[in-house]
């Protein structure tokens, strides 16, 4: 065979070894000779018992993991599926000790976020009015009367005219 520049005589049955990779020769031409890099040699390479038993027990491993996997990943999904199932068909007055408290507590919170919006409204009212300057009574005084008409039907006999004070304020 010629690589890199090197020529070298091989036999049928020989085994070689070209950049790390073993090869099994079948048959070579010309069986005499020089052989150089124009020479053609035809061979049928093919894996050597030790070659293909590593290949296969490493195929076995990649097989192997992938079952276990595929496996695990069933057995983790049924598992999942069993408990929400058994959550679902819970009732309400079922429900552990733990989570009737926990919504006890939720409940509990939501009332007294509420109320403490509730404080802080009334607070912040409170405050704008106690900020706010008392009307002076007054300029109340001051404001203009307003006459009102009070009827009852169109037409009645009973329409009086009322002399009502109206307070702007």
């Amino acid at each position: 065979y010629f690589h890199s520049g090197l020529s070298r005589f091989v036999e049928k049955g020989e085994t070689i070894f070209i950049e790390n990779l073993e090869f099994f020769v079948n048959d070579c031409k010309p069986k005499i000779g020089y052989v150089d890099e124009r020479t053609r040699i035809e061979i049928q390479t093919g894996f050597t018992q030790e070659n293909f038993k590593r290949k296969q027990i490493q195929a076995d491993k990649n097989f192997a993991k992938r079952l276990q996997h595929k496996e695990r990943n069933r057995s983790q999904l049924y598992q999942l599926s069993q408990a929400l199932e058994r959550r679902e068909n819970l009732e309400g007055e079922e429900l552990s000790q733990f989570d009737q408290e926990l919504l006890r507590m939720t409940n509990q919170l939501g009332e007294d976020i509420s109320d403490l919006r509730e404080r802080l409204n009334i607070h912040r009212q409170h405050r704008h009015k106690s900020k706010r300057k008392p009307a002076s009574r007054t300029l109340v005084e001051s404001l203009p009367e307003r006459k009102f008409i009070k009827s009852t039907v169109e037409g009645a006999e009973d329409n009086e005219e009322a002399n009502v004070k109206c307070m702007i304020c």
